[in-house]
């Protein structure tokens, strides 16, 4: 799934872009959860944890997506449209924390859908979120970012080591994960 569809990047008021992600989260935990073997959500007492593990994933999945709105915002500020390339390099606000925070925050939102699909297949697309959106950073500095900013961008990332979470953002990820591992075997 394109993440720049969590972003709605053409939303100009936050309340509502957080409405548009969060019709987007129910439509996509809806069809997971109808749709995909062993992820169905009943009304009985075994099924709390199911309903749990749903809002867990939309508040995962709403922050996440919030935040990745939010470093859109800024990084199209110094982006030339026509090419789709920075017209400088951008080291404030969330990228003076994080140099890839939408990716980073892409990875988030997915493992949060990944908690609420509740099943194997959920925490797979977590997992290779995590997978495709690191190799995809990595690419990116290497190939686009160093040989644009060249010894500008190899300072500023001596200067923000961090490169796709804060550590409060890695703890969220790593407890979402868990717990959609968990849900996994314990179903």
């Amino acid at each position: 799934m394109d993440p720049e569809l969590y972003v709605f990047q053409w939303i100009e008021r936050p309340a509502l872009k957080v409405a548009a992600s969060t019709a987007l989260f129910i439509l996509l935990t809806a069809a997971a959860r109808l749709l995909l073997p062993g992820s169905r959500l009943g009304l009985g007492a075994q099924s709390l944890t199911g309903w749990l593990a749903v809002l867990v994933g939309f508040v995962v999945f709403i922050y996440a997506s919030y935040q990745a709105w939010r470093a859109t915002r800024e990084k199209n500020a110094v982006e030339d449209p026509k090419r789709q390339a920075a017209t400088r390099l951008l080291d404030t606000g969330f990228y003076a924390r994080v140099r890839h925070p939408m990716y980073g925050m892409f990875i988030l939102a997915n493992a949060g859908l990944g908690l609420a699909a509740g099943s194997i297949y959920g925490l797979a697309f977590g997992l290779l979120s995590v997978v495709v959106f690191v190799l995809n950073g990595f690419f990116e500095e290497r190939a686009l970012l160093i040989p644009q900013f060249g010894g500008l961008y190899r300072d500023y990332m001596r200067r923000v080591p961090a490169r796709f979470f804060t550590p409060l953002d890695a703890a969220l990820l790593a407890v979402t994960l868990a717990l959609s591992a968990a849900g996994v075997w314990l179903m």
